[in-house]
């Protein structure tokens, strides 16, 4: 979705159609994500990857009334770290990885520019690319992201 994700949907999704299940089938295998989407009114919350047994699982699960969470979805916030909680974080370089942290941590442009030693150009080029890494549109929904992510991480 290019303008807005799920999660931003989701509230006028269960406002316009109240009595509509929703299950989020979703890239992000991250606890906080799937809470979060429980929280905003999802029934369900399973992994783009997971089997076409499990899928069949989660709609007979949410269409008898009950909330699903994938088993493959971790079980505690704590134990996410930001490599497991989405693929391609993995194939983020060091300095990308510090500079996604440092987002999720609030911090502008200006300011990662600043305490990384780098010009404001270098920090929005390796933004550009986390966010094409992590198939994510636009700064906003990069921001978000990183903030849930970095909420859910701890540090080691």
């Amino acid at each position: 979705m290019p303008d807005r994700n799920g999660l931003e949907i989701l509230p006028d999704l269960r406002a316009a159609h109240p009595g509509v299940k929703v299950l989020m089938i979703t890239m992000h295998v991250n606890r906080a994500l799937a809470e979060a989407s429980i929280s905003g009114g999802a029934h369900g919350y399973i992994p783009k990857e997971c089997s076409r047994d499990e899928l069949l699982l989660a709609i007979s699960e949410v269409l008898a009334g009950r909330v699903h969470i994938s088993p493959h979805i971790p079980r505690h916030t704590e134990r996410v770290s930001l490599k497991a909680a989405h693929l391609a974080l993995a194939g983020l370089t060091p300095k990308q990885h510090e500079i996604f942290r440092l987002i999720g941590d609030g911090h502008s442009t200006t300011a990662i520019a600043a305490e990384l030693g780098i010009v404001e150009k270098t920090v929005e080029f390796h933004r550009a690319r986390i966010r094409k890494a992590l198939g994510i549109a636009n700064e906003r929904g990069l921001l978000r992201y990183a903030v849930l992510l970095r909420a859910a991480e701890v540090e080691r």
